[in-house]
């Protein structure tokens, strides 16, 4: 969930009790409610687990009632004078507004649920690892969860089935090899967690094992269609075009700058890292070229049986540096776990932080994913993916996610 909308989440119970418009308060408790409703799994992850047992409904039927839902909270919205709301009222109201724009524009403009195979694909794992990670309750309490949610998983692919169309094929490739993912993830992570979770009630690992099974065998189905009728019918372009682009960034970000100011930013940005690349790199050694330099940085990287273990080794200099620099205040000694990144989310996933919801009261963990070599890659992308794990990099991959970044 946008880390907006997770403040504003957080602060909605108290808008109407401090600032006396109790019905703007329940106007956003109310987009809360139908948010999670329509997005079990995001539920979940915000840590209110009295949406364990549900998994999305991806159907055209739900999608087209969500967007009715939708244009009804806007005109609901609009109600609202923020020239009269409090000074966090009226950013809370402007977060929103933007929020239902942009999800309308998602499903109803742009109709992603048509032409993006890769929101079918990611589904299922991250739904189900949403409740296998954590230990908010008793692991035979999450089983049940998890057999809820999987006896649902089935309808996910007939769904996608049902409403993509000629998606661009990059969409198509990217949801192929998440869905590979998952089969291996639902074949054997999954497996051995529920049977460790069900200790010893038989029944409850029996009822597993059925519906596992089921899913298993579904999700094989899932990737041959993929495979062998999506991918040849791919043909859609991936580019939603400038109008749409622009109004992405209007809704999502608040940015709005014509076209042109925004390429032009973003190429002096370009030429002023560049310029500091090629002076950083003459520093390191003059008589190489800036791309030599790189590559010789990036000689030294770890094994692939070294990889996980060697950023949770450099992860603490990190945490060490900002604390003693002052830069931050550190709040507790907890720390991520750094793990490889689940099968199903490796697609296109570098590195990644996974942390506990806002609402969560009891767990605490948080995931450092780090993504391995598959064991399916040839030596030279082996080679490449490797190299982009060496010291330099990982220093600030450890900053942007862990310390200072999104963990702390």
């Amino acid at each position: 969930m946008p880390t907006a909308l997770i403040g504003l989440a957080l602060g909605s119970s108290q808008v109407g009790l401090t600032r006396g418009d109790e019905a703007f308060g329940r106007f956003v408790d109310a987009y809360f409610a139908a948010r999670f409703a329509d997005r079990p799994s995001e539920g979940t992850a915000a840590g209110l687990h009295e949406y364990d047992i549900r998994l999305e409904d991806l159907s055209r039927p739900h999608v087209e009632r969500r967007i009715v839902e939708l244009k009804d909270q806007l005109g609901r919205l609009q109600v609202f004078d923020r020239a009269r709301l409090a000074f966090d009222e009226a950013i809370d109201a402007e977060v929103l507004d933007g929020q239902i724009r942009a999800e309308l524009l998602d499903l109803e403009t742009l109709r992603v649920w048509e032409r993006n195979p890769m929101s079918y694909a990611a589904l299922p794992g991250l739904a189900v690892d949403g409740l296998m990670k954590r230990g908010f309750a008793p692991p035979a309490e999450r089983l049940r969860s998890v057999i809820a949610r999987e006896r649902s998983i089935p309808a996910v692919h007939a769904a996608a089935r049902a409403n993509v169309t000629d998606p661009p094929k990059e969409f198509t490739d990217l949801a192929i090899r998440m869905t590979r993912g998952s089969v291996g993830f639902f074949e054997r992570s999954v497996t051995s967690w529920a049977h460790g979770a069900a200790g010893a009630d038989e029944a409850l690992r029996t009822e597993f094992e059925a519906v596992n099974a089921r899913v298993v065998q579904s999700t094989r189905d899932f990737l041959a269609w993929l495979e062998t009728d999506l991918k040849p019918h791919s043909h859609g372009p991936y580019a939603i075009g400038p109008e749409h682009f622009l109004a992405k960034l209007r809704y999502e970000e608040q940015v709005e700058l014509p076209l042109p100011e925004l390429r032009a930013r973003g190429e002096a940005r370009l030429r002023r890292d560049y310029d500091a690349f090629v002076q950083t790199a003459a520093r390191i050694d003059p008589k190489r070229t800036p791309a030599e330099v790189m590559k010789s940085l990036s000689d030294d990287h770890p094994s692939a049986e070294d990889l996980v273990p060697s950023v949770r080794r450099s992860v603490e200099a990190a945490r060490r540096f900002v604390a003693e620099k002052g830069i931050v205040t550190i709040p507790s000694e907890v720390r991520p776990r750094i793990e490889e990144t689940p099968p199903y989310a490796r697609s296109g996933s570098f590195a990644s932080m996974d942390t506990p919801g806002a609402y969560e009261t009891k767990a605490t963990e948080a995931f450092y994913y780090v993504t391995p070599v598959e064991p399916d890659w040839d030596p030279a992308h082996r080679e490449e993916h490797l190299r982009l794990y060496n010291p330099p990099v990982v220093a600030m991959i450890n900053v942007h996610e862990a310390f200072p970044g999104h963990f702390l």
